[in-house]
């Protein structure tokens, strides 16, 4: 399974190339292993997009149209990833 995530989607998405998720959470939500998650370009803040946890699952996080187009910013306040 191939899982979007676009920081200016429209809230309630299904994680869709066509109606992705906002954020991260989302998408890791409802992962399994061996589903991939792709990435918007877009700068990604906010409780949704940190302090985030695989739990486990080995997934395929990659973004769009490569690392400098798609931005993490825990705020100075925790890490993407716990």
């Amino acid at each position: 399974l191939t899982l979007y995530v676009d920081d200016s989607a429209a809230p309630g998405g299904d994680g869709s190339a066509a109606a992705p998720f906002q954020t991260m959470a989302e998408a890791l939500a409802i992962s399994l292993s061996g589903d991939t998650i792709v990435i918007q370009d877009g700068l990604y803040v906010g409780a949704g997009n940190k302090e985030l946890s695989l739990g486990g699952r080995e997934l395929r996080i990659k973004s769009q149209n490569g690392p400098a187009n798609c931005v993490f910013d825990a705020g100075g306040s925790g890490a993407l990833f716990k």
